[in-house]
């Protein structure tokens, strides 16, 4: 859906038009089934951080990726992978989730899910990559993704969702994710994406 690109940022900080890879929102399996905790539980401490896309040509450009590290109490990103980082935004305008070093994603999209009571044995909808919703705006039928676009509007965040970057290893905690603000800045031809994400270990 490159095309919706062709029309977007006639000025600065108009909302972000963003498509989607179907490689990138894949269908998940029926056993993925939304699994609630009743434990009492906290995603603590929750922070509130900016992040900035890279600048490119939505018209065939190349974004590049962000590694972002959950770990830090300040936010940490860089442009190349190293051990450290924990998930990676990446696609069009950095819109897309993806897990990195034993790290998976997972997603819900539940308005009787608060984000800070998820628990450890809360588990979501696992997906390659979370980014443009496929599925509408949910939550019923629920959203694949953490925002919705329809043109000529731009950008929409889907309410009450929430990312799960799933450890694989022991040694490291699982992360609860969402992304509160979104916009772009640039113009039709040279653009990023801003976002406001919060996170927090999940306890």
């Amino acid at each position: 859906m490159r095309n919706l690109f062709n029309t977007l940022f006639a000025v600065a900080a108009i909302a972000i038009t963003i498509s989607s890879c179907k490689k990138d929102n894949q269908t998940a399996s029926p056993s993925d089934k939304l699994s609630l905790s009743k434990e009492v539980a906290t995603v603590t401490p929750v922070t509130s951080d900016t992040i900035y896309g890279h600048w490119a040509n939505p018209r065939g450009g190349n974004f590049g990726s962000i590694y972002v590290n959950l770990t830090s109490a300040t936010l940490d990103t860089a442009s190349t992978t190293n051990p450290r980082f924990d998930i990676v935004l990446n696609n069009f305008n950095n819109s897309f989730v993806q897990g990195v070093n034993g790290y998976t994603v997972e997603y819900i999209n539940d308005p009787l899910v608060n984000f800070s009571t998820i628990g450890t044995t809360t588990t979501g909808i696992t997906q390659l990559s979370i980014g443009q919703s496929t599925t509408g705006a949910g939550p019923t039928p629920s959203a694949n993704g953490w925002y919705t676009y329809a043109p000529p509007g731009g950008i929409t965040l889907v309410p009450d969702f929430y990312i799960i970057a799933r450890s694989n290893t022991p040694s490291k905690p699982s992360y609860a994710l969402k992304f509160t603000y979104a916009i772009g800045q640039g113009t039709a031809t040279l653009n990023r994406g801003k976002y406001i994400i919060q996170y927090g270990p999940i306890l």
